[in-house]
């Protein structure tokens, strides 16, 4: 699926797929990957032209959050490849955070951010505790969130139950005008759940567009609900932060009664299940079960580390003080 390249840049690469003689083009910032390769097409790429919208994908080198300075130069031949257009961004994740981040120096129109973060950077957002490897690495220059000015126009899609809901808030707190679409259970896995369900392409659709009917979505997810297992799984880590065990390994066995996208995910919450009712000795052979897995190994090596009993410093025996018995008299 070709496009004409419009930056082309040691840090990104921009693709423009004009479709249609319409206004609207779609503006993506690429979700996290766990492998980025800039000259790959972005990943919503496809979703977009098949439906006929205009597209922009903006790819990485890196996952670095579009904090290198080149980002200035990709953004101004956007805008210079759409002069008049109605723009609207679009992204995942960390590609969530460059569109409300970037949408001033965009001049977006509206943009719809699928659970973004404020930061991840810890004195920012000192609740934020994934990303850290990346954050070390950053250099954030462009990390201006709260810095632009109020947004007039624009969709959050979250989870109000998950970790994002703090970075929403925050999000929010400067541009309150942004409408929020709460997914409940579906965590940081919204768009793989709106993809299973059937639901992605009406609700993405729709909100690209402008012609977002919340109340009907709202049914139509509510009936898509109990039927995905990844709702069951967001239940269950859920209720396992309420300490509510019972209810939790409930959900979880539903959760895993069909393959989990993130099976890993899965076999932990399910483990940490399992210990708070005292069943310590399955929750450990439910993770060590994954060691000799290639991708996995490590992951469940670190995750029985945690587990492992504190080891208390040794400390001398206290020297016993003996009663004395005998008085002697001069």
């Amino acid at each position: 699926m070709t496009g004409r390249i419009i930056h082309d840049g040691p840090n990104y690469r921009v693709v423009h797929h004009r479709i249609s003689a319409a206004p609207r083009v779609v503006v993506n910032f690429e979700v996290w990957l766990p492998e980025p390769a800039r000259e790959a097409p972005a990943t919503a790429t496809e979703f977009f032209v098949a439906r006929g919208i205009n597209f922009i994908g903006i790819k990485p080198a890196v996952n670095d959050w579009f904090q290198h300075d080149e980002i200035l130069a990709a953004i101004s031949a956007i805008r210079e490849a759409t002069p008049g257009a109605q723009r609207v961004g679009y992204g995942g994740s960390m590609g969530a955070f460059a569109a409300i981040n970037f949408a001033e120096a965009l001049a977006l129109d509206s943009l719809v951010a699928v659970c973004p973060q404020f930061s991840i950077q810890r004195h920012r957002v000192p609740f934020e505790h994934r990303w850290q490897q990346e954050a070390a690495r950053i250099d954030f220059r462009h990390d201006a969130i709260d810095r632009i000015a109020p947004l007039r126009h624009g969709y959050i899609l979250y989870d109000p139950f998950s970790e994002d809901r703090a970075h929403v808030q925050a999000i929010t707190a400067r541009h309150p005008a942004l409408t929020l679409v709460p997914i409940p259970f579906a965590g940081h896995e919204q768009l793989r759940f709106l993809t299973h369900a059937g639901l992605a392409g009406d609700l993405l659709i729709g909100l690209v567009e402008g012609r977002f009917d919340q109340a009907a979505m709202v049914r139509r997810m509510r009936a898509a609900r109990s039927a995905s297992n990844l709702i069951w799984l967001g239940a269950a880590r859920l209720l396992l932060q309420r300490r509510q065990a019972a209810a939790a390994l409930r959900a979880i066995l539903r959760a895993k009664a069909a393959p989990l996208p993130d099976p890993w995910l899965g076999d932990v919450t399910h483990a940490e299940i399992l210990r708070l009712l005292g069943r310590e000795a399955e929750a450990r052979s439910l993770v060590s079960r994954r060691l000799v897995h290639p991708a996995l190994g490590a992951a469940a090596r670190w995750q029985l580390a945690q587990w492992a009993p504190a080891v208390a410093a040794f400390r001398p025996a206290p020297r016993p003080r003996w009663r004395r018995l005998v008085s002697w008299r001069h």
